[in-house]
This record gives C-alpha cells, structure tokens and sequence, in this order.
C-alpha cells in the first residue's frame, strides 16, 4: 500500500487509514509540542518511512532552540513542504549534498510563517519566508538562509514555488 509521511499523522499510516483524532487539532491545542520527522537510521536501499523515520514530539523549543535566539535567527512554523529527490542522497553516511546526522530532524524546502525574529535576522515576525526548513512544526534557521515570499505570476499560488 501506498504510505504517507506528514506531520498531521499520529504514525506512518497507508493512505486510506482515518485516524480518530487529530493531531493537527491537538497540537494546535498544545502550543508547547513540537513534532518533527527525524533520520532514524540511514536507509538501506529504498527509503521505507516505516524503518528510517520516526515521528517525535517534543517541547516546542528543541536543543537548537533551547538558548537564546541568535540576532541573525528566526523560528518558522511551516506551511507547506517539498520533498525532493535531493533529500534522499542526504540521509547517506557519504552523501555528495551533505550528510544529515541520524536523529537529525529532515530537511524540506518549503515556506512558512515566521513566530520569532533576531533582531538583525532582516525578518519580521507574521511575515512569510521560504526556503530550506524541516519537516517540524517549528524550527530555527538563519535570516539570510529564508527569503521573503513573494507573489507567483499569473495568479498561481505559493505551492507553485515548489
């Protein structure tokens, strides 16, 4: 069956499964959750969500996030996310884009709504930025690294972007 990895699942789940309750619902009650798709293993093969991804929850600040935001920082909650064939070659131990840590939160190109701005993160908070974020309900990534969105011509919306 065809499986379905996003944040608005409890677990990986087939495609036609329908959960009882929402975890969109309930973390938008909790605003102190923070869930995020990590790395759990390196990938032997073909990807399988099931093996090396984990869904995890956690305070809404994680490690990163934990201290004081940086001047030149902003926290994000994403909208929408990509993922893209480049993503796979990161989850390799040699990859030729970078190699993401295991237990390292997976990256995804997306736009979002800024919640926290640096001061000198060229960034104000409820504007909307894209750029390569991760698959969380927050996360922390440099000013200069999340470009201001912009209109899409012809009246296309932002998902056209991606």
């Amino acid at each position: 069956p065809t499986r379905v990895m996003c944040l608005s699942s409890t677990a990986v789940a087939p495609a036609t499964s329908t959960a009882k309750v929402s975890p969109t619902v309930t973390a938008d009650n909790n605003l102190n959750l923070n869930r995020k798709w990590i790395l759990k293993r390196r990938p032997i093969g073909v990807f399988d969500p099931q093996l090396d991804a984990e869904l995890v929850v956690g305070d809404s600040m994680d490690d990163q996030q934990q201290g004081t935001l940086e001047d030149t920082q902003i926290v994000v909650q994403p909208q929408l996310l990509s993922v893209d064939a480049f993503l796979r070659t990161m989850f390799d131990e040699g990859a030729y884009h970078g190699s993401l840590p295991v237990g390292a939160t997976i990256p995804a190109l997306g736009y979002g709504r800024v919640v926290k701005a640096g001061s000198k993160s060229g960034h104000k908070v409820g504007s909307t930025v894209a750029g390569m974020l991760g698959a969380a309900d927050q996360v922390t990534v440099e000013g200069n690294q999340a470009m201001r969105s912009f209109q899409m011509p012809f009246g296309l919306g932002r998902k056209a972007s991606l």
